[in-house]
């Protein structure tokens, strides 16, 4: 979802009309590539900060002009056009991925090795890119000593992306142990979902 109330209202306001606007656009992609739901967007009166209407439609525009609200909805392709030079301009959204690991060792499983290609080929089509590997263990064993395994483990993916070439100037490694598990689990509890490596690319 990309909200452009500042984009609205400055086009507006070169053609001499005093209101403002917000658009709402196609829900961003996922890090697995699927498609994030539209959402919502309250609209308030910016004399009274008053809800006076929702915008929960794609391509879906409200302008608000005196505490009166007008609707107007266009195509897609009309309001990615009119916006378009300024969606270019923006960042492209941060990827996420998620590799998991073999209980109590920094080996990865065979399905999460299989990934290390395509992550990497992530990093290298993105100029100036940066890379955050963030390990995780579960909940077996001593808390220090899940601290280096999760470490360890983040170390391992790292020194993978060196090995097809990728700048370890770019990347940073870290091991959070057991303290955010991705699955809530007790103390001495067994967990293929929080043995894992998070990476985040931006």
């Amino acid at each position: 979802m990309r909200f452009l109330p500042i984009i609205a209202f400055a086009s507006l306001g070169l053609a001499g009309c005093a209101h403002t606007g917000i658009s709402l656009f196609d829900g961003e992609k996922r890090a697995d590539g699927t498609q994030n739901s539209t959402g919502a967007l309250a609209v308030l009166d910016p004399e009274t900060g008053q809800d006076v209407d929702v915008v929960d439609q794609i391509a879906a525009s409200r302008y608000v002009r005196k505490g009166k609200v007008r609707a107007r909805n266009i195509s897609s392709e009309k309001l990615t056009n009119r916006y378009g030079a300024l969606l270019s301009s923006l960042p492209e959204q941060p990827r996420q991925f998620i590799l998991y690991f073999k209980a109590g060792t920094t080996d990865l499983v065979d399905e999460s090795t299989a990934l290390i290609p395509a992550l990497f080929a992530e990093v290298a089509r993105r100029p100036g890119a940066d890379v955050q590997i963030v390990g995780h263990s579960d909940t077996t064993g001593p808390e220090q000593l899940n601290d280096d395994l999760s470490a360890k483990r983040a170390d391992q993916v790292k020194v993978k992306l060196a090995g097809l070439g990728l700048d370890s100037g770019i990347v940073r490694a870290s091991g959070r142990g057991e303290r955010e598990l991705r699955e809530q689990t007790p103390d001495e509890t067994p967990s293929d979902l929080n043995r894992r490596v998070e990476i985040f690319i931006k």
